[in-house]
């Protein structure tokens, strides 16, 4: 019953930006000198004590060698998730993940005009979808890096966002289960009840 009732508050803490808080965002975004960004996306790995049991495990295996689910989330300016995919194996790229994402099959329904996102260098450059220069060259080297480093410190909003994620829930450090789906929704849980603190403490 406790896990129905707080999913029951999904809709109203994980929101998506409209109208007059759109413009909120927008704004919030301008002190980076980036007043048309809505959001900022990355990817977080969710380890695991043990391997999952599956038959398929090594999936779950990361490149850092530890068995993970992979967390993928968007945020606003203040850092409250709005969008979020779980339950991919941690061996799976950023950029795969994304492209098989709710928000990158119906950007239309979540981008409006002037509408852009943030993301590092994994994800692809599309358009409404900003990213950093990978090398910068040339007689504009020096406009790319500036660039490049307004970007970082716009971006690592979502990076704060998933660090005071796995502060208020240490369990999410190092989640003990075998169970992925299990984990998941446990995960699922935590974003919402992330949210209902943060933006309660706002008010």
């Amino acid at each position: 019953r406790l896990i129905i009732a707080i999913r029951s508050l999904k809709d109203k803490y994980i929101v998506w930006p409209r109208e007059n808080y759109r413009k909120e965002v927008h704004k919030g975004f301008e002190k980076f000198e980036f007043p048309i960004v809505i959001e900022a996306i990355d990817g977080s790995h969710i380890p695991l004590m043990e391997a999952p049991s599956k038959i398929n495990k090594d999936i779950y295996m990361s490149r850092k060698h530890r068995y993970g689910i992979h967390l993928q989330a968007i945020v606003d300016h203040k850092g409250h998730f709005t969008c979020y995919e779980i339950g991919w194996p941690a061996s799976v790229h950023d950029a795969k993940v994304f492209k098989h994402s709710y928000i990158y099959k119906n950007n239309n329904l979540f981008i409006e005009n002037e509408d852009y996102l943030l993301a590092d260098s994994a994800y692809p450059l599309l358009p409404w979808i900003i990213t950093p220069f990978k090398d910068p060259l040339g007689p504009n080297a020096q406009q790319q890096k500036y660039y490049n480093t307004i970007h970082s410190k716009t971006r690592v909003v979502v990076e704060q966002a998933f660090g005071r994620l796995k502060a208020r829930f240490p369990f999410l450090k190092y989640m003990r289960l075998k169970d992925t789906i299990k984990g998941t929704n446990i995960i699922d849980i935590a974003l919402i009840l992330h949210n209902f603190v943060e933006k309660n403490n706002d008010e």
